[in-house]
């Protein structure tokens, strides 16, 4: 009997040896399977119904079923986890026993934490757990159980599961090291590729010059068949100046990085680059990047070209501007004035009839030339608006009067529903400039009827507006021409069908001025049933300021009422200065009746008789020809003390806004453009006769 025992155990022992030789040499890269064949193999050794393996979370919260064989049906799961903080007693042992050897696992206060939700449900009587330790850390536990009966675990059975323990533990850290090698492969992997796909150069390699590492880009950027044949040359040939190769190492040797540090190099096949560098020295190397900003460089030159071209162009065009303004100015001012006075003063008929055609063709041809002017003046200058708190009763009322003698020879009414509570911000002078156009366009087209204008207050989008709305009875316009009406030179009629005279450019320019002010116009229209202008202006609060885009004011808006005549013998002598013979004639006949005159029409005679003569008033053309302009004129009389507060008025046909803002700075105080009117002349004069100049 003893030796048959004997001889039992003794087969036992070499069993699990066997058993443990036998899972020693497992491997699979697949270690799940690895898991079902040690859980397989063990599990008839110990005679037990389950065997299972399972790790412990790396935030040690829960333990992870990696395989539960059981032996009656041969299967195998797994995907269970338990949470440890439901088992405080059972993980307590596992961290401080060798092994749980639970014969009775219901009443043994190690396991019993486990008998409702566990043991019970599935008939566990008998539990041997043995813990997997890590470089002295808890990783998991290896298990056997026995179903429907008591087992008691002898030591053999002990050793064995710690045995087996042992050798899962070797096969949880190979699993590590082979999650570790798979990581390290996949992070090698992507490294490469972001190095192989970069945009930017990378690159490495001694202050000797030597390369030791080019990616693919950097091959691209110096124009190499391949990064193979970069790294057969030393860097030192790259550089286009070999200053420049002395001030990158001094600087790096130096700081022990560049940022941003611009240099250009020289490629395979002799093109210049243009790089950008960002480098560092660790361990005696430059490691570093580089990107192409040749083609950046080359754009920004081309840009800088442009905008000098453009500005050359803008000076060009504003000149020539400039010149066309005075050139056509000049004799139409004399075209005008002599037709003004011939209408005024001849008792002739036919003389009256013939400078009437003049009057009125003249004054159509400036309308033209003012309205291309201004369109001009606009798209070069954009000159600042002055934004103030606009009444627009007051302004409407304004612009309105001087039509209603046109409403009447016409037959038409000319009527008005305006709130004088509504107000709106804009540039007066340049709303003025907006409702004459609409109010001449609307009387343009309006062969019966009449025109209304009112206003009115409307929220749309969040923002407070003032509506101006001006509506005819006129022909209409067909929907299909509102976008054409506010194009440039463009007319609802054009070509041999015109029917109405014009530039086409009224609504152009008013559409502009109302656009740089912040607003919009809009139309509402039908062919044969008139057409209603709308014109937008923002309401805001006292100080607020939309914009300070700008435009200069219009020369009516400083007209003073004219004053009473003084006596012949009371008659203030002024000096004008003007080369043209026939604009001379005209001021002097225009102002005859109020001033006395003299002329001189150059630089030294003019300045030589306000030496010899205090004069009350100055006016000047500020193109005299040859010799010095009237500007040069100005600064001369300004430096003398007798003419720092004497009225200086220029008088010219330069009408650009920038124009104007020279000649005032230059210290004129008063500014009369040409063409003008006996009654603008006059009223200047009136208004500076009667100012204190600074």
């Amino acid at each position: 009997m003893n030796k048959t025992r004997m001889s039992a155990e003794a087969f036992e022992a070499i069993e699990r040896q066997k058993t443990l030789l036998e899972i020693s040499r497992l491997y699979d890269p697949n270690f799940n399977r690895t898991w079902e064949s040690i859980t397989e193999i063990a599990s008839p050794v110990l005679n037990a119904d389950r065997a299972s393996i399972w790790s412990l979370s790396k935030d040690s919260s829960r333990l992870i079923c990696k395989d539960i064989y059981i032996r009656s049906s041969s299967d195998h799961a797994s995907r269970i986890e338990l949470k440890c903080n439901l088992y405080p007693t059972y993980i307590n042992a596992l961290e401080t026993s060798r092994f749980i050897d639970a014969s009775d696992g219901v009443n043994d206060p190690r396991t019993s934490e486990f008998t409702i939700g566990y043991l019970n449900p599935l008939n566990i009587k008998s539990l041997l757990d043995v813990p997997i330790w890590i470089e002295g850390k808890l990783s998991g536990v290896l298990c056997f159980e026995y179903l429907d009966k008591i087992h008691t675990w002898s030591l053999e059975e002990k050793e064995f599961a710690a045995s087996l323990a042992d050798l899962v533990s070797a096969k949880f850290e190979a699993l590590e090291r082979s999650r570790a090698e798979i990581e390290l492969s996949l992070s090698e992997k992507r490294y490469q590729n972001i190095l192989d796909n970069a945009l930017i150069g990378i690159f490495r390699s001694k202050p000797d010059g030597t390369f030791l590492f080019g990616n693919p880009a950097i091959a691209t950027i110096l124009e190499f068949d391949s990064v193979n044949d970069l790294l057969q040359i030393n860097t030192v040939q790259l550089y286009h100046s070999r200053q420049d190769r002395k001030r990158m190492i001094d600087q790096i040797q130096q700081k022990t990085k560049l940022r941003d540090f611009e240099l250009t190099l020289v490629s395979n096949k002799g093109n210049l680059r243009n790089c950008m560098i960002n480098a560092y020295l660790e361990e005696g190397e430059i490691a570093g990047m580089m990107i192409d900003v040749t083609e950046q460089k080359r754009i920004l030159k081309d840009l800088e070209e442009a905008r000098k071209r453009a500005e050359e162009s803008d000076r060009l065009k504003t000149s020539l501007l400039a010149n066309m303004s005075h050139e056509l100015r000049t004799p139409m001012n004399s075209i005008l004035g002599f037709s003004e006075l011939l209408l005024n003063d001849s008792k002739d008929p036919e003389t009256l009839f013939y400078s009437k055609k003049i009057l009125g063709s003249g004054k159509r041809l400036m309308n033209t030339l003012q309205a291309i002017l201004e369109l001009a003046d606009m798209e070069t200058t954009r000159s600042k608006i002055l934004f103030k708190e606009v009444d627009l009763h007051e302004v409407l009322s304004s612009v309105l009067s001087p039509f209603q003698p046109q409403a009447s020879e016409k037959g038409l009414y000319l009527m008005t529903e305006i709130d004088t509570r509504h107000k709106a911000w804009g540039d007066e002078n340049l709303l003025k400039l907006v409702f004459q156009n609409l109010i001449d366009n609307a009387f343009k087209f309006t062969i019966a009827g009449g025109i209304t204008v009112e206003t009115t207050l409307k929220k749309s989008d969040g923002e407070n507006w003032a509506l101006i709305r001006f509506k005819d009875t006129g022909i209409g316009i067909d929907s299909e021409s509102f976008e054409q009406i506010f194009q440039e030179f463009r007319q609802a009629s054009e070509g041999y069908d015109r029917r109405y005279e014009g530039t086409g450019l009224g609504l152009t320019l008013s559409n502009k001025m109302i656009q740089l002010m912040g607003g919009k116009i809009t139309i509402e229209s039908k062919v044969g049933l008139g057409s209603t202008f709308t014109v937008w202006l923002s309401v805001l609060s006292a100080g607020s300021k939309p914009t300070d885009k700008a435009m200069s004011q219009s020369q009516e808006s400083q007209v003073l009422p004219v004053q009473e005549t003084p006596s012949l013998q009371e008659l203030p002598v002024v000096l004008v200065v003007e080369d043209n013979e026939d604009n001379a004639e005209i001021v002097k006949l225009f102002l005859k009746s109020k001033y006395r005159i003299d002329r001189a029409s150059d630089r030294t005679t003019a300045l030589k008789m306000a030496e010899n003569k205090q004069y009350k008033a100055v006016l000047l053309d500020i193109n005299l020809g040859i010799g010095m302009n009237g500007l040069q004129i100005v600064r001369e009389l300004r430096s003398q003390k007798s003419y720092q507060n004497t009225p200086i008025i220029a008088i010219t046909g330069y009408t650009m806004a920038e124009d104007r803002d020279k000649i005032m700075s230059a210290g004129c105080s008063h500014y009369i453009a040409k063409p003008f009117t006996k009654s603008i002349i006059v009223n200047v004069m009136a208004q500076a006769m009667q100012c204190d100049v600074i």
